[in-house]
């Protein structure tokens, strides 16, 4: 028997939960790229678990999911939504919910996130988990760590606007 050294990088279950959550939002080389493997690893690993890599994407661009964004958050039902891109209210529901993932993933990896940024970003995620059903279950949780949140929001834009009027002070 020959024995062989590898130096492959092991799988956690931690990479395994990214690949699972991300596999179809993201593109192999993206999906590679963030887990600091090969895309060929990338494949092999989705063969295993039984992932599909293949990116759903039907027709949406990124410029067609920041208007289906902005539509959503002024306040326009999804009727109006489908109607303003001739496709049905469940095709802009989902697109919706792969924009803001595609959007809160983008904004989660920029590498010069401010607090502010960041506290926000946290605080929205918050919010979509308190309006999730699992809500009704913990509400005394997520009261608690709302209440936390707010505090992290207005400490980071406190933090923010110290370091602007810092840097205005140099020029």
């Amino acid at each position: 028997m020959t024995e062989t050294t590898s130096s492959a990088k092991e799988w956690t279950s931690k990479d395994d939960e990214f690949l699972r959550r991300n596999a179809g939002l993201l593109t192999t080389p993206e999906l590679a790229e963030t887990l600091k493997r090969s895309k060929t690893a990338v494949s092999l690993r989705a063969h295993i678990l039984k992932i599909s890599l293949r990116c759903i994407n039907s027709g949406w661009d990124d410029e067609t999911h920041s208007q289906l964004i902005k539509l959503k958050e002024s306040g326009a039902t999804w009727s109006e939504i489908a109607e303003k891109f001739n496709r049905s209210s469940e095709a802009c529901r989902k697109a919706y919910v792969r924009a803001l993932k595609k959007r809160d993933y983008t904004q989660c990896f920029k590498p010069s996130m401010s607090n502010t940024e960041f506290a926000t970003y946290t605080y929205q995620l918050f919010n979509i988990v308190k309006n999730s059903p699992l809500a009704t279950e913990h509400t005394e949780l997520l009261s608690e760590i709302e209440m936390y949140l707010t505090d992290q929001v207005d400490c980071a834009q406190t933090v923010d606007e110290t370091q602007s009027v810092e840097v205005k002070s140099i020029e």
